[in-house]
């Protein structure tokens, strides 16, 4: 029996960002492997469901990381809409070795973590209004699914999304509510980022955008600082065109080269016909906004949810350890 001394990264939703869980250096190895156990697989078909990891009380079999693998590859994509791929042998399998370990990593630690709250008396996790949310997620989940989801899949889904729910509960409940953030920490982080919250120099701008060289022409004829947001409505056939063809606030870099002559005209100041993919471009400034650094004030929010953030993943990294020591994680056997 093995222990794994890495600490799972932080995530409620409880999903693919446990992959700090290292799972190969776990003696841990899933059916891609060449190696199970420092045996050779003769065909990765054999393990079937034989291959389990045992956490506390809980089985992790072979099945259920295959599973777990079909359901992630159904979520990214419409699998109809896939370029088909050659068929690359045992390059594939090595190629999605990394995945499945990622998958195990996620399944180990929402068991470990769920066996390891159960043990806290003070969390009443057997309440029944704590499965409301899941269940009526489930439901809803396999009635989209009800034609290809047999009953085993039905009750993988549910175990799933209710042991992620009362993880999520635990930890907003028993975990995090603790967290305590003074105004003085904020300060302090302020101080300690300035350069976080500068502001590069940027520009304002109006822009027409025209689909030929000779409308372009005509256009930029006609404008002036008076009657360039009125062609701009009429004629630009870029999106912003409806709003006077106003850009911006942007940063150098921010938008696409064509863009950056903007930052060498003087407020008012037509450009000159700019060629890019889109077409034909003219530009005029409307406002030049020096560098500057953002007040604590205008950034209180988002250094409050940082810091937050920061706490959060400290506690949970801490539980996480209890969880280690206290829950044996035993490797998978293979049995042929």
């Amino acid at each position: 029996m093995r222990k794994s001394s890495y600490i799972l990264a932080y995530t409620i939703c409880f999903g693919i960002g446990a992959y700090a869980w290292r799972v190969k250096n776990s003696g841990i190895t899933v059916a891609t492997d060449h190696q199970v156990n420092g045996e050779s697989a003769r065909n990765s078909e054999h393990l079937g469901s034989y291959t389990y990891i045992k956490v506390g009380d809980e089985t992790i079999s072979q099945e259920d990381i295959d599973w777990e693998f079909k359901q992630h590859l159904d979520t990214m994509s419409d699998r109809d809409a896939l370029t088909p791929i050659p068929d690359l042998g045992d390059r594939y399998a090595q190629e999605l070795t990394p995945l499945k370990r990622a998958l195990i990593g996620t399944a180990i630690e929402r068991k470990l973590l769920f066996a390891f709250l159960k043990r806290d008396h003070t969390f009443d996790y057997e309440q029944p209004s704590r499965y409301m949310k899941c269940l009526a997620e489930w439901q809803e989940t396999t009635k989209m699914a009800e034609t290809t989801s047999n009953r085993a899949d039905r009750d993988r889904i549910k175990a799933r999304l209710c042991e992620r729910s009362i993880l999520s509960q635990y930890l907003q409940e028993k975990l995090f509510a603790e967290i305590k953030i003074e105004e003085r920490d904020l300060l302090e982080y302020y101080k300690n980022h300035l350069s976080d919250f500068k502001v590069p120099e940027q520009v304002k701008i109006r822009h027409i955008l025209a689909a030929n060289e000779a409308s372009a022409k005509t256009l930029k004829a006609q404008a002036n600082s008076q009657n360039f947001e009125a062609l701009a409505r009429q004629y630009s056939i870029a999106p912003e065109g409806a709003h006077g063809g106003i850009l911006g606030p942007f940063s150098k870099g921010a938008m696409p080269a064509v863009f950056e002559v903007a930052f060498h005209l003087k407020p008012g100041e037509i450009s000159e016909l700019l060629k890019s993919n889109y077409g034909y471009h003219i530009i005029q400034v409307i406002q030049h906004l020096p560098k500057q650094q953002r007040s604590f004030q205008e950034v209180r929010s988002q250094i409050e949810a940082t810091v937050r953030r920061n706490r959060q993943e400290d506690i949970y990294s801490k539980w996480v350890e209890k969880a280690l020591a206290a829950i044996d994680v035993t490797t998978p056997k293979a049995i042929w």
